[in-house]
C-alpha cells in the first residue's frame, strides 16, 4: 500500500513539474497562448474590414428585413436547424451555389454569416 502511495505521489509530482514548465514557457513567450479564447472584434476579408458580432448582437437583426442571414454550415446541419429565413451557403459549395443565392442578397442588405461558433472559420471562408 505504501508503494502505491509513493508511486501516485511521484506521478503527480512529475505531472506538476511538466505542467509548470509549460505554464512558465507560455508566460515568457512573445505571443502567449490565451487562457480563454477571445474572438477579434473585426477581421479583414478580401480587403474589406468586417465587424464580428456575437449571437446576442445578431438577434437584434433577426426581424430586420434589410438583414440576410447566411448559414455557412454543412447543408445537412442547415436542414436540421437554421435561423429562420437563412440562406445555406457552405464554403465548399460557394462557387456552385452563389449564382442561385446571389439574388437573395441585395447589395444594400446587411449580411450576417454564421457557422458553428466563434472558433469556426467557415463563415470567414464564405466571406472571402
Amino acid at each position: 500500500m505504501k508503494d502505491l502511495f509513493l508511486l501516485i505521489c511521484r506521478a503527480v509530482s512529475i505531472a506538476l513539474f511538466f505542467a509548470s514548465i509549460g505554464l512558465f514557457t507560455n508566460l515568457a513567450a512573445d505571443v502567449p497562448i490565451l487562457w480563454v479564447y477571445a474572438p477579434p472584434r473585426e477581421v479583414e476579408l478580401a480587403g474589406v474590414t468586417v465587424q464580428l458580432i456575437d449571437e446576442r448582437e445578431a438577434l437584434k437583426f433577426l426581424d430586420d428585413p434589410a438583414t440576410v442571414f447566411v448559414d455557412s454550415r454543412k447543408c445537412d446541419d442547415y436542414a436540421n436547424s437554421h435561423v429562420k429565413g437563412a440562406i445555406c451557403l457552405p464554403p465548399d459549395d460557394v462557387e456552385q451555389r452563389f449564382p442561385s443565392v446571389e439574388p437573395l442578397m441585395p447589395p444594400e442588405s446587411r449580411l450576417i454569416l454564421y457557422c458553428y461558433g466563434p472558433e469556426c472559420d467557415m463563415a470567414e471562408r464564405v466571406g472571402t
